[in-house]
């Protein structure tokens, strides 16, 4: 980084870090102020090394591809402001007015509009950043830490003993710290995935009177966070839509919760893989396959893990389920490693199925509804990610980054799992 750019970093990560300390917002969130700009900085540390690591070993990848795709439009803002307002706030596609055509031509995600989300991004902070990726990463990671705060209190409601494991998970394990702060679709899908959760609990589970005023703001943002979701991850969204309906059913009616939840699923995929006669583009099965050949398609000589060849049955995809679970929950093996990053997520395996061991070890004896509910909800969201990401993504760097929600409901099942115990405690009772 140069000196004018280290400057501004540190200069926008002081002033938010002051605005996390002074602003009520901040307090509603079960954490001190000095904690929530801790963890705000470690994102920006983060943010900034999946920038190095891109930039190094990548060539840029799609994180720096944004970044430069908004210096065209950038561009246009001193010599035609009106073409800089479209390009930025107006609707992306195929065939554009004449104007813009030559800017489409020039940009390689103009016509993609969920990626060009990131590209309005950076097109608006380069006003005040002067051109400098690292400035957006503190703006970025500002954005994204809302939403991870609402997840971790959603979950810290549920589970008020465990607050300690609940950051760790959430916040400060390696792979999802990397994932969600580099400027990326992941961390934006990630916050909303904590926006989702926490404002259905609120709209639908938690009782008490609500204000209309208060109540029709959390019915906007639960809509807005689904629609952003189905935008930005189309696939998350599918998968969430029937966890998430069960998760509700079960906290509702606590009742026979696996039952309930095996019904809601096999309903769910069950009419979502009959769609093709009437609504083919939507058609679970064709999804699928569609995602798996778009991905093949790019794959070139990127290191990849093997895939099962499916069609658009049921049996088909089942078939592919084993290779699936493999591919996400242990490649690469550490005998197969060819890189530095490649054995660091070969180790991250092994750690995550030694702490899965280790909660089912020590385990809580007795989870209440809302614990088992959670429990539920984390792992049939984790595993249907896994089984997705597994059949569809033969190129081990992108499903290491796709899987990663799949990991942060994973980890939070252990949370569920495991009795609550504290590490202050623990450390004191050491010495």
């Amino acid at each position: 980084m140069s000196f004018l750019e280290i400057i501004l970093v540190t200069f926008y990560s002081a002033l938010f870090s002051f605005i996390i300390l002074r602003l009520k917002f901040f307090q509603r969130f079960h954490l001190s102020g000095k904690v929530i700009v801790a963890l705000f900085i470690f994102k920006v540390i983060a943010g900034i090394f999946y920038g190095y690591i891109h930039l190094k070993f990548y060539g840029g990848g799609d994180t720096y591809a944004y970044f430069d795709d908004s210096l065209y439009v950038f561009s246009t803002l001193k010599t035609n402001p009106w073409l800089y307002v479209r390009l930025v706030f107006g609707l992306s596609n195929a065939h554009p007015a004449p104007d813009i055509v030559p800017y489409k031509d020039a940009m390689m995600y103009y016509t993609n509009p969920d990626a060009y989300l990131l590209v309005r991004f950076h097109s608006l902070l380069r006003i005040i950043s002067f051109g400098f990726y690292n400035v957006h990463v503190v703006f970025y990671n500002f954005i994204t830490l809302v939403g991870c705060l609402y997840l971790f209190r959603f979950l810290s409601e549920i589970l008020p003993a465990k607050k300690e494991l609940l950051l760790g998970a959430v916040f400060l394990f390696p792979s999802i710290a990397f994932w969600s702060s580099g400027i990326h679709k992941d961390g934006i899908s990630m916050a909303d995935l904590g926006l989702i959760l926490f404002f259905s609990n609120k709209i639908f589970i938690t009782p008490g009177k609500k204000s209309f005023r208060r109540f029709s703001i959390y019915v906007v943002c639960w809509i807005a966070g689904l629609i952003l979701l189905l935008f930005i991850r189309t696939f998350l969204f599918l998968l969430l839509i029937p966890v998430l309906t069960a998760w509700l059913i079960t906290m509702k009616y606590p009742a026979h919760k696996l039952m309930k939840c095996i019904i809601v699923l096999c309903i769910y995929f069950g009419l979502a893989s009959n769609l093709n006669v009437v609504w083919p583009d939507w058609d679970f099965l064709n999804r699928i396959v569609f995602m798996q050949n778009e991905f093949k398609i790019v794959a070139d000589e990127s290191f990849q893990v093997p895939i099962p060849s499916i069609i658009p049955t049921i049996g088909s995809v089942l078939s592919g389920v084993p290779m699936a679970l493999e591919n996400c929950l242990i490649r690469p093996w550490i005998g197969e490693t060819e890189n530095v990053l490649q054995v660091i997520s070969s180790i991250e395996n092994i750690m995550i199925l030694l702490l899965l061991l280790a909660a089912i070890i020590f385990r809580k004896k007795k989870l209440s509804d809302a614990e088992q509910s959670l429990l539920l909800f984390s792992l049939f969201f984790a595993f249907s990610i896994f089984i997705v990401v597994g059949i569809t993504v033969p190129i081990l760097g992108a499903l290491v980054r796709y899987k990663i929600a799949g990991i942060l409901f994973l980890l939070i099942s252990a949370v569920v799992l495991t009795r609550p115990f504290s590490f202050r405690k623990s450390v004191s009772e050491s010495l």
